[in-house]
């Protein structure tokens, strides 16, 4: 894969729309009973039940839920039917507009989750320049461990920063896409959590290399806070260094990302097929590692 086009896919969420929806997008909170465990364990595939009848758990069967809106102004309920470990959780979606529409559940950490909708627009004719979805990614924020669990969601900020590519002879501007295997997820503390792209490489010399991520640094709510359905802060691109051995440059230039995982502060993406891992630390790393 050409590493200068390296796992772009879209992230994009427009401003909120009509006060009236607006409103909707509140957390709901409801008790549970006894639930002794601090953390759960989800199985990858979101469970989507967006039809009326009772598919859709209710109340008493998963009792930890919320509700937002996509940022084409359609709402979608959350709900977790929690297990005690090692069971599996289960992830549950009503999304009733967002028929033929995709969700995953992209990563976890620490009581957070990234959340991806995707939904299907359908262009006229003339609109090839146009992409036919829309993605939006949310920030799931769960209290599992306290005495009244509670579930609360907030969309991520619109990204507007483009993206360089080398075209031939010319460098062209483009949408800034994300990939879910290109996207990590960092609690950094009680306070504060980063979402972290890995873009694209670049040369910094004829045997070093660096790479550009795409970096949200947001706060961490509280349970009350319901006063904004959009997270706060903005996208920052950053054109880092890589540390890596000299002979490991053509290794770089190679590779491509399978998955991003979250160990400790640090994000690591990993190439499965070649091997090697990139690794960057949100707080306060200058630097991208490569291993």
């Amino acid at each position: 894969m050409d590493p200068s086009a390296l796992d772009q896919s879209p992230i994009i969420s427009p401003d909120p729309p009509h006060p009236a929806i607006y409103a909707e997008a509140v957390q709901v909170r409801h008790p549970i009973e006894s639930m002794d465990y601090a953390w759960l364990m989800f199985e990858r595939f979101v469970f989507r039940r967006d039809d009326d009848g009772a598919s859709f758990p209710d109340v008493r069967a998963a009792p930890i839920r919320a509700k937002s809106i996509t940022s084409m102004g359609d709402p979608f309920t959350v709900a977790v039917i929690p297990e005690e470990p090692p069971a599996v959780s289960r992830l549950y979606v009503k999304w009733p507009g967002g028929a033929g529409s995709a969700t995953e559940l992209v990563t976890t950490d620490k009581g957070l989750l990234l959340l991806r909708l995707t939904t299907d627009i359908k262009l006229s004719e003339g609109e090839t320049d146009k992409y036919p979805y829309r993605q939006d990614y949310f920030i799931c924020q769960s209290a599992i461990g306290s005495r009244l669990p509670w579930l609360s969601i907030k969309r991520l900020p619109e990204c507007t920063k483009p993206i360089v590519l080398r075209v031939g002879d010319e460098d062209i501007a483009i949408d800034r896409r994300f990939h879910a295997d290109a996207i990590g997820l960092c609690r950094l503390g009680n306070d504060e959590f980063a979402v972290v792209q890995l873009a694209k490489f670049f040369a910094l010399a004829e045997d070093k290399m660096g790479a550009e991520l795409c970096v949200l640094h947001s706060a961490v709510w509280t349970k009350d806070d319901v006063s904004d359905i959009v997270a706060k802060g903005k996208w920052e691109v950053l054109s880092l260094p890589i540390r890596h051995l000299q002979e490991e440059f053509n290794d770089i230039r190679c590779w491509s990302v399978d998955a991003a995982i979250t160990f400790g502060d640090s994000i690591v993406w990993v190439d499965y097929h070649q091997g090697g891992m990139l690794s960057y630390t949100p707080r306060d790393a200058n630097f991208i590692s490569y291993n």
